[in-house]
């Protein structure tokens, strides 16, 4: 985030870039780590109550953050109707824990690592194939607000969703794809695990190289 306390004639094309790059890792990282903090390294799941308090925590920071005020001053004789509505934004730490709510659906569905892999690998496919229509065709429309954001980032009643689950939950489900594999082939796999830690890190560089030609190919007018 170094490009942000540069002037705006400082700010580099390749800063930019990896100002950008801030949102997807921190989402990735979040379908990473629920992979290990979800399944045991015997591949058996984890009770849900512990996630749900730290998921509850995160949520009612993420809407606080968007409050009017912490005075009922600021909720009543000074609040607006555009205040309140406010609240209802889709930031960051909402995406995060809606993503990572339907993630751990999925993993309690599928019951296992292994099959949770595909599932989460499918879900990160789908999810930016459909996201276009969703935007365009303005789904969810004049739905109750802190539901409507979860779908587009199309303006509605003065707000508009800075993260909605479509696109950005693709980006929590690769992560999770990614923990499947990261626990396959070593965590599972205990001192004899297949992968070093160095052999996963360039592994998944060269996944991370290969899938920014391919984007950046198709990405050409």
């Amino acid at each position: 985030c170094v490009n942000l306390w540069l002037e705006l004639r400082l700010r580099e094309d390749w800063l930019n870039y990896l100002n950008g790059l801030v949102a997807p890792s921190f989402l990735l990282a979040a379908g990473f780590s629920l992979v290990l903090s979800t399944f045991r390294s015997d591949g058996s799941i984890r009770p849900f109550k512990d996630s749900a308090k730290r998921y509850a925590f995160i949520l009612l920071c993420a809407y606080l953050l968007h409050a009017p005020g912490l005075t009922l001053a600021e909720w009543t004789v000074l609040g607006t109707a555009q205040k309140l509505r406010e609240l209802f934004k889709i930031d960051v730490l909402q995406c995060v824990v809606y993503s990572l709510l339907i993630l751990q659906g999925l993993a309690r569905l599928v019951r296992t690592p292994r099959r949770f892999l595909w599932v989460a690998l499918g879900l990160a496919l789908y999810v930016p194939l459909v996201s276009p229509y969703l935007w365009a065709t303005v789904v969810a429309d004049g739905l109750w607000l802190p539901v409507r954001g979860l779908f587009n980032g199309n303006a509605d009643r003065g707000v508009q969703a800075l993260f909605p689950l479509f696109p950005w939950l693709a980006f929590p489900a690769f992560g999770a794809f990614l923990g499947c594999l990261y626990s396959r082939y070593r965590v599972e796999g205990g001192p004899q695990a297949r992968l070093s830690e160095l052999k996963w890190l360039l592994l998944l560089g060269a996944l991370g190289l290969g899938l920014h030609l391919w984007g950046s190919h198709f990405a050409k007018p």
